[in-house]
């Protein structure tokens, strides 16, 4: 399939593969937008992170390439957590030396939610909360919907 993009558009327009997954970056007129996709086709969800006591978050938003959803028995978003979390101590930060994206990989052990397909997430956009946490209990999956 041609796609016509406009020269503007298409000088700002770069190509990066992480992993299985190609993140096109686009940038015009000051604004980014982000989309990425597995190589087969598969969204990865936008992850909104609002855990800002967990060391992977960067400005509401995480570092991590894939994140774990766990509640296998949820009923309720109350009842998922986020199994990524490593609570901040202080000032302290991740050792990893890289940006936060504003996508992600969410492995879902929430096998009754209705974006969980084979325990992968298909929600367009997700949100994690928790945002005074210190355990991974505290933390839960706001998307989750039964």
């Amino acid at each position: 399939e041609t796609i016509h993009v406009h020269a503007e558009v298409e000088r700002n327009i770069k190509n990066v593969v992480e992993n299985n997954f190609h993140r096109i970056v686009c940038s015009v007129l000051g604004h980014t937008c982000y989309v990425t996709m597995k190589k087969g086709g598969m969204t990865m969800p936008e992850l909104k992170c609002g855990v800002v006591t967990c060391v992977h978050n960067k400005q509401n938003l995480c570092e991590l390439d894939s994140i774990e959803v766990i509640g296998n028995s949820a009923q309720v978003s109350e009842q998922t957590s986020c199994g990524s979390f490593v609570e901040r101590k202080g000032e302290q930060y991740s050792n990893q030396a890289k940006d936060a994206s504003p996508t992600s990989n969410i492995v879902c052990q929430a096998v009754e939610c209705k974006y969980n397909e084979e325990k992968k997430c298909y929600a367009g956009k997700i949100s994690v909360m928790g945002s005074n946490a210190c355990r991974t209990e505290e933390t839960a999956c706001a998307t989750f919907k039964k």
